[in-house]
């Protein structure tokens, strides 16, 4: 059939060995138009495959799922810091839910939104993803003002530095694929890095 699937970066490998290729936010856009065929079966994010039906005339079918980050924002938040601050620019990344899109100024994926911060003229910015990012622009763009949406992930907190530091140098906490599973879900990062070069 006139069908591929992508799946988003974060998926499992399992995931992964069974769809044509991989995504992430940044490049999600360009590796559906990248496909040759006109229907994208896209998993397991329904609100980033929504985002990137808006960008798109090829038809996606999404998954009923998302990033529980990015689903619990509501547009109340973003008005009520817009009641607040008129003036600031609000960023919010494509996996939000589409009323939460249609606030924004930007939608653009956490790199895009350091590069915009960077290069804007603007002065304050709402940044509508994971805390995390909020605390990065703080460091490297300090002369701006920077305000979170702050929404935590607990499963991105659970791996620091200093964790992948120690597994490394103990060797432990070895990951075993079936070499099935493996060499499938590595075709489908193959194919997105692909397409995305």
């Amino acid at each position: 059939p006139d069908l591929q699937t992508i799946c988003y970066v974060n998926t499992t490998a399992d995931v992964k060995a069974e769809c044509d290729a991989c995504c992430t936010s940044s490049n999600a856009v360009q590796i559906v138009e990248s496909l040759d065929t006109e229907h994208v079966l896209f998993v397991p994010d329904e609100n980033l495959a929504r985002y990137v039906q808006t960008q798109t005339t090829k038809t996606i079918l999404s998954w009923e799922g998302n990033c529980y980050v990015h689903h619990q924002i509501t547009p109340e938040h973003i008005l009520s810091v817009r009641d607040n601050l008129p003036h600031v620019k609000v960023l919010v990344h494509p996996e939000c839910r589409e009323d939460v899109i249609q606030l924004a100024d930007a939608v653009l994926s956490t790199s895009a939104m350091v590069r915009y911060a960077k290069d804007s003229p603007a002065d304050e910015f709402l940044i509508v993803t994971e805390c995390g990012l909020s605390d990065r622009l703080l460091l490297e763009i300090p002369e701006k003002k920077f305000y979170k949406s702050c929404q935590l992930c607990h499963y991105m907190k659970m791996i620091t530095l200093d964790g992948v530091r120690d597994s490394l140098r103990a060797q432990r906490y070895e990951i075993t694929l079936d070499e099935d599973i493996r060499v499938a879900a590595e075709r489908a990062i193959d194919r997105m890095l692909e397409l995305s070069a």
